[in-house]
């Protein structure tokens, strides 16, 4: 479905017995879900870089203005233009090598990290 939307328009939307996804005409790419327990999210549907296609959540109707989505959307899209894909985090595993360097080495500063790391982490 497709529409102009505007602040009235999108809180007047009832829900559905499924979820209804509403794509503005004005800004290609912003989208705002309407769940059937009756809460409204904004979305961006866009193409990462290596052609995919997906959707990054923005928030709920009730933080973010029509106007105010509209903008961070134009905001990730251009990023998106730029080859960065902000949505794209890789998690990395933390190894307790890394948690013992990092929290518990510097900041315990009578312990020495040479000491430490050469009798323990090896």
């Amino acid at each position: 479905m497709q529409a102009k939307l505007t602040q009235a328009y999108a809180r007047r939307i009832k829900p559905g017995e499924r979820r209804i996804k509403i794509r503005d005409t004005i800004l290609q790419g912003l989208v705002l879900f309407v769940n059937p327990s009756g809460k409204k999210t904004w979305y961006i549907d866009y193409k990462r870089p290596n052609g995919q296609r997906t959707d990054h959540k923005l928030g709920a109707l009730a933080l973010f203005t029509v106007a105010e989505a509209r903008n961070a959307a134009k905001d990730f899209l251009a990023s998106v233009r730029l080859g960065k894909d902000s949505a794209k985090k890789k998690k990395q595993a933390v190894t307790l090598k890394d948690f013992v360097e990092e929290l518990y080495i510097l900041n315990s500063p009578e312990i020495s990290a040479y000491k430490f790391t050469s009798s323990w982490l090896r």
